[in-house]
C-alpha cells in the first residue's frame, strides 16, 4: 500500500510547482525548495524533479550538464547554471530600476515592492523614495510631500489610498484643466499618438536576402562550432595537422589534447621528417652545388613555409579544445541558427582539395612526360624521383621506398597549403554568420518602437561575437599570416613563369614527338595553377574579409534611429562599433578587410616588375631561359 501513497504524493508536489520562470528564476528556487523540503527529496530526485519543470528553450541552455551529468551535487550544479544564465546582475538591476519602471495599472505600493526588489539594499531609501515617487502623478506627488511622512512604506500606504479614492475626479480635472489652459499640450499628444499608431501600423519593407543569406536559412536547429567545422578537421588529422582527439564525437566538450597520443605521434613524426628529408636534405645538396636559381630558392620556401604550417597547426591544436569549449558557451548563451553553415564549410573544403589534387597530379604529369621523353635510358620511377627530388642519389642513396615516402611527404605539403586556406574559409563562415544573425535581428525591427533593453541586449549579443573574432585570431593568426604570404609569393612566381614562357611546347627530346600534350604539359601547368591560385587566393580573402563588413553592417540601421527611441545604448553601440576594427589578422602585421585584395593586387605588380628584371625578362626583351 506504499507505494500508491508515494505515487499521490509525487503528483501533489509536481502540481504546487509551476514550470520554471525565467524572468523570475530565484523566486522560482525558493518557492520549489519550500514545497520540496518537507518531502526530504535526494539531490538525484531533485535534480529529475526541476528537470520536469524545464521547457524546450531552458533545457537547450543545460544540454551539456543533463548530458554528461556530475557524480555529486546535480541539483546545485543545475541551479547555478540556470541561476548565472536567467538571473540578472546587479547592475542590470540598477539600471533597470533608474530607466525601465513604470507606474502603469499597478498601485503604488506594487511599483515600489518591485523596486525594492532591483534595488536589492544597493540604494538607499532616501534614493528609492525619489525615484519610485518620479513614477506617480504631479497630484500625489503633492499630498505625499504635504502629509510629513517620511517612512517609504506608510508613503506607500498613502498613495494607495489617494489613487484609489481620488485617481478618477482628480484625472477628469487634469484634463479639463489642460484642455483650458494649454490646448497646445493637448494637440501634441494627439500628434504624438497619432505617430505611435503609425508606427505599429507600419509594414516597412525589410530586405528578404542580405550579402546570401535569406531568413529561412536561420530557422530550425541550432548549428555548433563543432558540427561545421568536423569534417575539415577530420581531413586534416590524415595528414597530420591539428591531432586533437574527440574530433569524431558531436560534443565539443570530449575534445582533449595529449602530447603522448597516437595523431600527436604522426604529427611530430611527420613534423622531424619532413625537416629531415625534405629541408635538410635539400638545403645540403643547394650548398654542395652552390648554384641558386629561381627554381630552387622556390623550392626552398615551399618545403620551408608548408613544414612551418604543419607546427602551426601543432600548436593550435594545443589550444583548440578551450577555443571550442569557450564557443560552446557562447552557443549555449546565444545559438546560432544557420543550416546553410556546414554544407558551406564542407563543400568549401571538398572543392579545394580536390583542385589542389589536379593541380599536382598535372605537376606530376609534367615529370613523367619529361623523363619519358629525355631520359629513357634510366629506370623510368628512378627518373621521376631524381627529377623531382634530384638530392637522392646525390645526398643519399636512392631506394625506391625512399622515393615513395618522399612524393608521400611532398603531396603532405602540398595538401597543407591548401589545408591552411579552406581551415581559415571554414572558421570565416562561422564567424560571419554569426555576425550577420545579429544584423538580422537589428533589420528585423527597423521602423519599429523598440525599448532601450532590446538595444541593450543586441549589444552584448554583438560583444560576444566580436570578442569570439578576437579570440580566435588569437589562435589562428599565425596561419592567416603564413597563408597570405604563401599565396602571394606563389602567385608572383607562377604569373613569372606564364609571362617568361608564354604559352607554347616545350622542344622534344625524340623525334617523332611522342608526348601526350606534344609539349604543352608545362604551359597547361603553368596557366592552371595560376588561375587556382589566384581563384584560392581571391575566395579566402574575400571571405575573411566579410567578417569586418558584417562587424560594420549595423551602423547604417543605428543611425536611422528616431529621436524617441535614441538612448544611451543606441550611442554606445555606435561608438562601439565606430572604435575597434573588427577582422582576422597575420599576427597583427595587416586586418583582413576587403581593401587587402587591392593591396595584395598592387604588391603583386610591385614584385612582378622587380622579378622579371631579376630574371631578365622585359616587355621589350625576348624572354630568357632561367633554367637555374
Amino acid at each position: 500500500m506504499a507505494q500508491p501513497e508515494v505515487s499521490v504524493s509525487g503528483v501533489s508536489v509536481s502540481a504546487r510547482i509551476p514550470e520554471f520562470w525565467t524572468d523570475l528564476p530565484r523566486h522560482w528556487f525558493i518557492q520549489a525548495e519550500a514545497v520540496l523540503h518537507p518531502q526530504k527529496m535526494s539531490d538525484e530526485a531533485k535534480f529529475q524533479f526541476v528537470i520536469s519543470k524545464l521547457g524546450k528553450d531552458v533545457i537547450q541552455q543545460v544540454t551539456d550538464i543533463l548530458v554528461k551529468q556530475p557524480e555529486n551535487g546535480k541539483y546545485d550544479t543545475l541551479k547555478t547554471r540556470l541561476l548565472d544564465i536567467y538571473e540578472e546582475s546587479e547592475n542590470r538591476k540598477v539600471q533597470k530600476l533608474i530607466t525601465e519602471m513604470e507606474l502603469g495599472d499597478q498601485k503604488p505600493s506594487q511599483l515600489l515592492r518591485k523596486m525594492q526588489e532591483l534595488a536589492s539594499g544597493k540604494v538607499t531609501d532616501e534614493t528609492l523614495t525619489i525615484l519610485w515617487q518620479n513614477h506617480l502623478p504631479g497630484w500625489v506627488r503633492g499630498i505625499l510631500t504635504a502629509s510629513g511622512l517620511s517612512d517609504i512604506n506608510a508613503l506607500a500606504r498613502m498613495a494607495d489610498k489617494v489613487t484609489e479614492n481620488a485617481m478618477p475626479i482628480q484625472g477628469v480635472a487634469a484634463v479639463r484643466s489642460a484642455r483650458s489652459d494649454s490646448p497646445d499640450v493637448i494637440a501634441e499628444i494627439h500628434k504624438l499618438g497619432e505617430r505611435l499608431r503609425k508606427i505599429e501600423n507600419s509594414q516597412l519593407p525589410i530586405k528578404p536576402k542580405r550579402n546570401g543569406y535569406t531568413l529561412e536559412n536561420y530557422k530550425g536547429q541550432p548549428t555548433t562550432f563543432h558540427s561545421m567545422i568536423k569534417l575539415t578537421v577530420i581531413i586534416g588529422q590524415v595528414f597530420a595537422l591539428n591531432p586533437v582527439l574527440g574530433a569524431w564525437e558531436s560534443d565539443s566538450s570530449k575534445l582533449r589534447f595529449s602530447y603522448l597520443s597516437g595523431r600527436c605521434a604522426y604529427t611530430i613524426l611527420a613534423i622531424l621528417c619532413q625537416v629531415i628529408f625534405l629541408n635538410v636534405l635539400f638545403l645540403i645538396r643547394y650548398f654542395m652545388l652552390f648554384k641558386a636559381s629561381m627554381n630552387s630558392n622556390t623550392a626552398v620556401v615551399f618545403f620551408a613555409t608548408n613544414t612551418i604550417i604543419t607546427v602551426l597547426f601543432l600548436r593550435i591544436a594545443t589550444k583548440w579544445p578551450q577555443l571550442c569549449q569557450y564557443i560552446a558557451q557562447i552557443e549555449a548563451i546565444d545559438p546560432l541558427y544557420d543550416k546553410t553553415l556546414v554544407r558551406r564549410c564542407n563543400t568549401s573544403c571538398i572543392l579545394i582539395l580536390l583542385f589542389a589534387f589536379l593541380e599536382h597530379s598535372f605537376a606530376q604529369v609534367t615529370g613523367i612526360v619529361f623523363i619519358s621523353d629525355c631520359r629513357p635510358e634510366i629506370p623510368f620511377y628512378r627518373g621521376i624521383i631524381n627529377n623531382s627530388f634530384p638530392w637522392i642519389g646525390l645526398v643519399v642513396p636512392y631506394s625506391p621506398a625512399l622515393g615513395i615516402f618522399t612524393q608521400f611527404l611532398n603531396f603532405q605539403l602540398t595538401f597543407n597549403w591548401n589545408f591552411a586556406d579552406v581551415f581559415i574559409i571554414c572558421v570565416s563562415f562561422y564567424l560571419t554568420s554569426r555576425l550577420d544573425q545579429i544584423n538580422r535581428k537589428i533589420a528585423a525591427i527597423k521602423g519599429k518602437l523598440v525599448p532601450s533593453s532590446f538595444w541593450r541586449t543586441v549589444r552584448e549579443d554583438y560583444n560576444r561575437a566580436t570578442s569570439l573574432v578576437r579570440r580566435v585570431d588569437e589562435v589562428i593568426g599565425s596561419i592567416v599570416f603564413v597563408s597570405f604570404a604563401n599565396n602571394l609569393f606563389f602567385i608572383c612566381l607562377q604569373l613569372l613563369h606564364t609571362l617568361a614562357d608564354g604559352f607554347k611546347k616545350t622542344p622534344s627530346c625524340t623525334t617523332p614527338d611522342k608526348r601526350w600534350f606534344k609539349g604543352y604539359e608545362y604551359a597547361i601547368y603553368y596557366v592552371y595553377s595560376l588561375t587556382f591560385l589566384i581563384l584560392r587566393s581571391l575566395t579566402v580573402s574575400l571571405v575573411a574579409s566579410r567578417i569586418h563588413a558584417a562587424s560594420r553592417e549595423p551602423v547604417h540601421t543605428l543611425y536611422e534611429v528616431p529621436s524617441p527611441e535614441y538612448c544611451i545604448e543606441v550611442k554606445r553601440f555606435i561608438q562601439q562599433i565606430h572604435g575597434e576594427t573588427v577582422a582576422l589578422t597575420g599576427l597583427q602585421f595587416f586586418k583582413v578587410k576587403r581593401g587587402i585584395v587591392l593591396a595584395i593586387a598592387g604588391t603583386i605588380v610591385t614584385y612582378e616588375l622587380v622579378l622579371m628584371q631579376f630574371t631578365g625578362v622585359t616587355p621589350t626583351v625576348s624572354p630568357i631561359s632561367a633554367d637555374g
